[in-house]
């Protein structure tokens, strides 16, 4: 598990990234993006994104993990 910073890091980096307790969608850079966006049903190309704004808890969070499916 990781940090918020971290997390970020790895979606710069192309990863998917959820909290422990997340279900149904994550949070990625799309290419050529430079917002991190929620996506849902696990479709980066799905027009289910949002921008992300990050609660005080999400930033604080040390469960942050790469989404591997």
């Amino acid at each position: 598990m990781m940090n918020f910073m971290d997390a970020v890091s790895n979606m710069l980096n192309g990863k998917r990234l959820i909290r422990n307790n997340w279900t149904g969608f994550y949070l990625t850079i799309l290419p050529g993006q430079n917002y991190i966006w929620s996506v849902g049903k696990d479709n980066p190309a799905s027009t289910n994104a949002n921008i992300y704004t990050p609660s005080i808890d999400d930033i604080m969070a040390n469960d942050w993990i790469i989404k591997t499916n």
